[in-house]
């Protein structure tokens, strides 16, 4: 895959406070006890980076998904020009 994706990384337990900028600017919410990863990463390289810091701080990956486009939690399409 190429260019910009809309990913969701979901991990067990919770993320500890400053730990945002290991996870490439996604947004971190708690869901059911765990922590949900939601956002827009460029690329490949920058999941990779992602997921590489949840292996090296010892998380557990539980799920990744990904979709080319997303409907934004208020309920606005983000669309792009092409």
């Amino acid at each position: 895959m190429r260019g910009p994706r809309y990913y969701q990384i979901c991990f067990e337990g919770l993320a500890s406070p400053g730990w945002e900028d290991w996870f490439g600017g996604l947004k971190q919410e708690t869901v059911n006890g765990n922590t949900l990863l939601s956002g827009t990463l460029p690329d490949q390289c920058a999941l990779l980076g992602v997921l590489d810091a949840i292996h090296n701080l010892g998380l557990t990956l539980i799920y990744v998904c990904c979709t080319v486009s997303h409907e934004s939690e208020k309920g606005e399409s983000e669309n792009e020009s092409d």
